[in-house]
């Protein structure tokens, strides 16, 4: 199917992450889900949050945390394709690091 839509718990994270730095990992199908942390310009209000979230949920990414300025995504593609959703959304994405 392809628009299927799998969310991957906190617990796993920690699970992933407690063999070293690495905190990736794995859906079922063996596609590897990395957490990114987006700096975002222009967000003041709790509008600006929920349409940042609502952007990155659009390309069915895992959305941990937004807050006025950040957000944190567990995603499986590719990181740029998370600058343009929030881009279209009306938001400046000043960096994308992968934790």
């Amino acid at each position: 199917m392809r628009h299927f839509f799998w969310r991957l718990s906190w617990y796993s994270i920690r699970k992933a992450s407690r063999g070293g730095t690495d905190r990736r990992a794995e859906k079922g199908n063996g596609t590897i889900v990395k957490h990114y942390r987006l700096e975002i310009d222009g967000m003041g209000c709790a509008h600006c949050i929920h349409s940042v979230k609502d952007a990155l949920e659009e390309l069915h990414a895992d959305v941990n945390d937004v807050k006025i300025g950040s957000a944190d995504v567990l995603w499986d593609g590719d990181p740029e394709d998370l600058r343009a959703a929030v881009s279209e959304a009306g938001y400046e994405v000043k960096s994308i690091v992968a934790l």
